[in-house]
């Protein structure tokens, strides 16, 4: 609760003039007392390797004892993970008006340092790297923060952040927290489990597909509606990875009132609930022609 009220009221404070802040004086301001809050020891600017020009915005660590044998020694075997924190309107996946990837940038440190964890903020959104996943650029674990903090149940909410990005998850130093990589192991045999059950989806959608197409081509062989199907399938897919991601104008009117995925798929529901499933026309292409407008 310490830690809640502490960062809830740092940000009630600097928002309002958050996007006018340097990033040195919104570290300054805000990130580095967000950390102190979080439990951890820090410190900056402070080269990775000596061959390179290459530094870390911080360095987190587990104590004060840690922090002293790393300014001594520069070994990062003392350390926890190095974190990247950009100004608050900097888009995290890039590029910069300096032209650069903060992920990018990021993952260099991760990899140079060998530590497992790396942490990229723009002080409103938080993200977590591990070195260990799979595909270091995309798997990340993400917070907005300052959306969060506005909620009505935000200090229920802020647990979600706490357990990711403080000291005691992370360094498992704290016994009253599962460790961040306890829960990991867990997300991982949940992904397996998720995994199995999306595969059967993808199988029923395929084959639902297949029929749509077979109803309307019945001349077709079935190894050209199986190829059709997964073109569809896979269109479909894009289609709402782009407007998850925001890559798609989700955001302006005409688009999610009447032009994407969702108003689509409404339409849809609602003509089945009021229409009913069998005098829907399996002849005009109504949905069909809304599928293909948005597919070019």
């Amino acid at each position: 609760r310490d830690a809640f009220a502490r960062i809830r009221d740092l940000y009630a404070a600097l928002v309002p003039e958050a996007a006018s802040l340097q990033e040195p004086e919104l570290v300054g301001r805000l990130i580095t007392p967000v950390l102190d809050a979080l439990g951890w020891s820090w410190t900056g600017w402070h080269v990775l390797r000596a061959d390179r020009n290459v530094y870390p915005d911080l360095v987190l660590l587990p104590d004060e004892a840690a922090r002293t044998q790393f300014l001594r020694s520069r070994d990062f075997r003392s350390a926890t993970a190095v974190m990247e924190a950009e100004s608050w309107t900097t888009k995290l996946d890039g590029p910069t008006p300096e032209n650069y990837y903060p992920t990018a940038q990021l993952a260099g440190y991760v990899l140079r340092s060998r530590l497992r964890w790396g942490v990229l903020t723009n002080g409103r959104t938080w993200r977590l790297y591990d070195r260990d996943a799979p595909r270091l650029f995309w798997n990340f674990y993400e917070i907005d923060l300052a959306a969060l903090l506005a909620q009505a149940n935000a200090e229920d909410a802020f647990l979600w952040f706490y357990a990711f990005f403080a000291r005691d998850p992370l360094t498992a130093l704290g016994h009253d927290w599962p460790s961040v990589s306890d829960q990991i192991g867990g997300s991982a045999l949940h992904r397996v489990s998720l995994s199995d059950s999306l595969r059967e989806q993808a199988f029923d959608a395929a084959s639902a597909l297949v029929e749509g197409v077979h109803s309307g081509h019945p001349e077709w062989p079935g190894g050209r509606l199986y190829e059709a199907s997964l073109v569809v399938l896979y269109r479909l897919l894009f289609v709402k990875f782009g407007e998850d991601r925001g890559l798609l104008p989700v955001s302006e009117r005409a688009y999610a009132e009447r032009y994407g995925l969702l108003p689509l798929l409404r339409r849809v529901i609602n003509d089945r609930e009021t229409l009913g499933e069998d005098h829907i026309s399996r002849v005009r292409l109504d949905y069909w022609n809304s599928l293909a407008g948005l597919f070019t």
